[in-house]
């Protein structure tokens, strides 16, 4: 098997990877990042890790072709004033990169709003076509 993490540059991104890797039958995996400096070096020299350039803001720089499974995770912005439309168009650029790679197994993991006790948004809360596998 073969998982694809985007971005990867995060605190849970990362220790997912090396979850992922210290697995005996662990998958290979691919890391997205912005910034390819931002590779830990430990990541770098594992045999079963390798890291591509993208960026989940530019959903054309996103290439999932190869994977089996992609977990995405949508990194906070704390420079924009509006973060749920923010996370909605990261979202919605993993997804279109997923389909069109033909990704069937995608989990989607943020953490936007957590800072706040009220006014979060809840699946439900989201147009249909951003969760919806078959929009």
């Amino acid at each position: 098997m073969h998982i694809t993490v985007a971005p990867a540059s995060t605190k849970a991104a990362q220790a997912t990877i090396e979850v992922l890797l210290a697995a005996e039958a662990g998958p290979t995996v691919t890391g997205v990042y912005r910034n390819l400096s931002r590779v830990p070096a430990h990541l770098a020299a594992h045999p079963k890790f390798k890291s591509v350039k993208g960026d989940v803001q530019d959903g054309a720089s996103l290439d999932f072709a190869g994977s089996d499974a992609v977990l995405a995770i949508t990194p906070p912005q704390f420079h924009e004033s509006d973060i749920v439309a923010d996370a909605r168009t990261m979202s919605q650029n993993i997804k279109a990169a997923a389909q069109k790679a033909g990704i069937r197994r995608l989990v989607l993991l943020s953490s936007s709003g957590a800072q706040f006790d009220k006014g979060t948004v809840r699946r439900h809360d989201l147009p249909r076509s951003l969760w919806s596998w078959r929009s």
